[in-house]
């Protein structure tokens, strides 16, 4: 459909499409955008009939997308944080000097070394405006080719999706234990066939983690045995610390939390992963963009990490430079 030949959605149906998916309810959207819910379904209505497509499955217990509609609501989501950035942009306006700089991150970036490092920023650069955000791999990077945001920080193998990938570190998976569990005292570290008779508490924002594991466990001919998947880290450690199970979590996201259990490294390949920064173009980048990158990059080479309880990290080496100029794949190793 090209709207200069079919009227599209107006952005207040948009909006409200979106609600109705991110509540899976017409009434609790209803109530989110303060609508009545016959209105809310016959906007919907009219929607599907103009697009010619079911965007949403009724059920008893409320909405689920369709295909069509995960689509639409994907589109939804990149065209607010389209506006959303249009219009802190235009208010930056009104300040001579100031920038705006919208960073997106993965969970375990936000929860784990994230935060100082763009303090530190914000502090060295007081009229920058940082707008920061949490997504997965597949919105954040969505986001950047949009040119919704600026930078995206991502966790694990990123496909070649047509961004520039301009550094990396390296983090381990960590088994995170109650104090005194058996296996905490392991000096020669831990295997997945270790743990998979134990149950686990899994991190809901990080589903790469758990499908990870879930494939590991498959290849071992076990079914791992998760018995709670939770919304944050605060919750995880709180279930872990009362025995109710223990967690697999990278160790760059638990931070201060490792002080309040025991964790031990997983030694497998498998369990290391990278953690990247990722723009849409590394040659045309901003000048307040580019600082902020260069400020990441400086902090992934002195490795600026606090050691946690029963986990230790190795110190940072050198970074490694292709011999061209081009940013797409400067990797920088930690250990």
């Amino acid at each position: 459909m090209h709207i200069g030949s079919r009227p599209g959605p107006d952005l207040v149906t948009l909006r409200l499409f979106k609600s109705i998916v991110e509540e899976s309810s017409l009434t609790r959207a209803a109530e989110r955008e303060h609508m009545a819910v016959s209105a809310v379904s016959r906007r919907i209505a009219d929607l599907e009939s103009r697009l010619g497509v079911a965007l949403l499955h009724r059920h008893g217990r409320g909405v689920q997308p369709t295909v069509a509609g995960q689509v639409l609501a994907q589109r939804a989501n990149i065209v607010f944080e389209v506006l959303d950035r249009t219009f802190d942009e235009l208010a930056t306006l009104n300040s001579p000097g100031r920038s705006a700089i919208h960073v997106h991150a993965h969970a375990s970036a936000i929860t784990g070394f994230l935060p100082p490092v763009l303090a530190s920023f914000t502090q060295q650069n007081p009229d920058v405006e940082l707008l920061i955000g949490e997504g997965g791999n597949a919105d954040i990077l969505r986001a950047i080719q949009a040119g919704a945001i600026d930078i995206g920080i991502l966790a694990g193998q990123v496909q070649d999706v047509g961004v520039d990938l301009m550094a990396g570190r390296r983090d381990r998976l960590v088994a995170v234990l109650p104090v005194g569990h058996r296996l905490a005292g392991s000096s020669h570290g831990l295997r997945l066939a270790d743990l998979v008779h134990e149950h686990f508490i899994g991190l809901a924002a990080d589903i790469a983690v758990q499908e990870r594991l879930r494939q590991q466990a498959r290849a071992l001919g076990v079914a791992l045995r998760e018995r709670a998947s939770v919304g944050s880290l605060d919750g995880v450690i709180r279930l872990v610390q009362a025995g109710l199970g223990i967690a697999v979590l990278p160790r760059a996201s638990l931070g201060h939390q490792s002080e309040r259990v025991d964790m031990c490294a997983l030694v497998e390949s498998w369990a290391d992963r990278s953690i990247s920064i990722c723009v849409r173009d590394a040659g045309s980048l901003p000048a307040a963009v580019k600082s902020l990158v260069d400020h990441l990059i400086a902090d992934q080479e002195s490795g600026g990490q606090t050691q946690g309880r029963g986990a230790t990290l190795p110190a940072a080496s050198a970074p490694v430079l292709p011999a061209s100029s081009d940013l797409r794949a400067i990797e920088f190793h930690l250990g």
